[in-house]
């Protein structure tokens, strides 16, 4: 490879900057002939070589083949390097691992077919490759693989355990949940270990010797004693996430309650997922601590009764997760989703159930709020965001949502949008109307549509009967201002933002304009009145000018 060839390339503009030094230390920067032709390669000694290489290959490990067909010297440097540099040979779909397996550097391998959704599994022809490359286990340092039938077959071959392996990612294409044979071992260097759909025979063992884990994934797999669980995890001093979702939502296990003291201590843990049963993970924080936690993702499987306040005395053992002040309930076909956040901090938890129906979706959610008071009490912001439609069992839902409601007594700002944001706002009025003053906080609402009709006749209901002493600020929400449910795709909430200008359903796309043009003044609806602009709360009606000219 010249100098030209190396033009352009991440390897030659390091080696172009140096040679620009060089020449500036020698005085001739101000020569008018390109500097490549000026200082050739061949001045660069041993030492500045390594420099080159070192940086380069700090950045970009999988250079190193280019440097290496240089020129002969270049290659007896590289291969007379230490594994400093993080030179590593890469085994992926097509390499010919059969052939040139002897003539390579005795370098760390990284064995590369699949392991994610995103990647091709290994093809038949490359099964081959992979056992020959797995084979060299006391140099493989990275394995990715997505298991076909076949290739588990060969897999038995493999005898001794992989003590430099570092990363695991391993992946079965459908739901046959493959068993990894007893011979596939690793050492205590496993840093990262993801595993979907794969049956790990003696899993506690494994995990009980992986000791510097830093992130551990098993997805999709069945149910293992919590007790095998907490005492592998308390061996990993390293682990900063965890995420554990189960196939079923039945398990046999009957846990034992820990004696006390005797929790698993884990203070890097900052991301908690888990997808089960309640009944697993309020066994499972019985036998732990994170303090550090700052993501927790929890999803149950639709079940009859909901135990989790092992769960919420979890929780309540961590400082981060006291700060909450901002709640949304959101009502999907499929299932409900509760969010607990702080605006402008990290810390987020996030809870998801499998369920269909209505009624049955608020019967859930009134169980986890009973069990969820000591959270409840410090939440000052409340959202309800539901996509269905009332059943027809009105008074039974009217009173399930009094029921959700009544216990945020501390909340000073209530949104609600969708299907049932008329509904809702109604019954609120009904309890208000009956000497009980529901939200009796209440400074703020946010409503999502058009303010006109029976939602804003709902909504006016609401604010007229608040304590006469109570004013009540009225704003109109983004579609962004409720979370969404995650796709494949990506998020909910990252279309282009929405606002709703006036409140006469005039929606404009790219806001920002309107709002710094007009925040400081007041703005008019032909149908509704006047709006006036408020720091914290966006528009709220300012005064009555029905059928006011623009």
């Amino acid at each position: 490879m010249t100098s030209r060839q190396l033009s352009g390339h991440p390897i030659g503009t390091e080696y172009e900057r140096l040679l620009r030094h060089i020449n500036e230390l020698r005085g001739t920067q101000g020569g008018t002939e390109p500097f490549s032709q000026r200082v050739t390669i061949e001045i660069l000694s041993k030492d500045s070589l390594l420099k080159i290489f070192r940086h380069c290959l700090d950045a970009t490990p999988r250079y190193w083949p280019t440097l290496a067909s240089v020129c002969r010297k270049w290659r007896q440097i590289l291969f007379a390097l230490p594994l400093g540099p993080n030179l590593r040979l890469h085994f992926t779909h097509g390499t010919p691992v059969l052939k040139t397996l002897d003539f390579l550097p005795a370098f760390p391998i990284v064995v590369q077919y699949g392991g994610s959704p995103t990647l091709d599994p290994p093809a038949p022809e490359d099964e081959d490759n992979i056992v020959a490359a797995l084979k060299q286990s006391d140099r493989v340092s990275t394995i990715g693989l997505t298991i076909t039938t076949s290739l588990l077959e060969k897999l038995s071959a493999i005898k001794e355990p992989f003590l430099r392996l570092e990363e695991l990612v391993l992946r079965s294409p459908d739901n046959t949940q493959p068993i990894l044979p007893s011979t596939f071992r690793w050492g205590t260097r496993l840093r990262r270990l993801h595993s979907t759909r794969i049956a790990l025979p003696a899993l506690p063992q494994l995990l009980s010797s992986s000791e510097n884990l830093v992130d551990l994934k098993l997805h999709e797999i069945g149910y293992f004693s919590p007790e095998a669980l907490a005492d592998g995890l308390s061996r990993m001093t390293q682990l900063q996430s965890l995420s554990l979702h189960f196939l079923s939502s039945r398990t046999s296990h009957i846990g034992t309650s820990p004696l006390p003291g005797e929790r698993v201590v884990l203070p890097p843990l900052s991301c908690l997922k888990f997808r089960g049963t309640s009944e697993y993970l309020n066994d499972l924080v019985t036998r732990i601590d994170a303090p550090g936690l700052v993501d927790i993702q929890v999803r149950f499987f639709n079940q009859l009764i909901f135990h989790i306040l092992q769960f919420v005395q979890f929780i309540d053992r961590i400082e981060t997760q006291k700060s909450h002040r901002r709640v949304d309930f959101v009502s999907f076909k499929h299932f409900i989703s509760i969010y607990f956040t702080r605006p402008g901090a990290p810390t987020r938890l996030k809870m998801r159930v499998s369920c269909e129906q209505l009624d049955w979706q608020l019967s859930v959610i009134t169980q986890i709020w009973d069990q969820l008071a000591p959270l409840l009490s410090r939440i000052e912001s409340l959202g309800v965001y539901t996509t269905q439609c009332s059943n027809g069992q009105d008074d039974m839902n009217k009173e399930q949502w009094l029921e959700l409601i009544r216990g945020f007594g501390g909340a000073k700002d209530f949104r609600v949008t969708g299907g049932l944001a008329t509904d809702i706002l109604r019954t609120l009025c009904r309890a208000d109307g009956e000497h009980t003053t529901m939200l009796p906080s209440l400074r703020t609402l946010g409503v999502l549509g058009p303010m006109r009709g029976s939602l804003w006749e709902a909504v006016e209901a609401f604010t007229s009967r608040r304590p006469s002493n109570h004013f009540v600020e009225v704003y109109p929400l983004s579609p962004l201002d409720f979370p969404g449910p995650d796709t494949k795709k990506g998020k909910r909430g990252t279309a282009p933002p929405q606002y709703s200008c006036t409140v006469c359903d005039a929606w404009l796309h790219n806001p920002a304009r309107p709002q710094q043009t007009q925040r400081h003044a007041l703005k008019m609806c032909p149908y509704y009145g006047v709006f006036k602009w408020s720091q914290a709360c966006k528009y709220y009606l300012f005064e009555n000018a029905s059928k006011a000219t623009l």
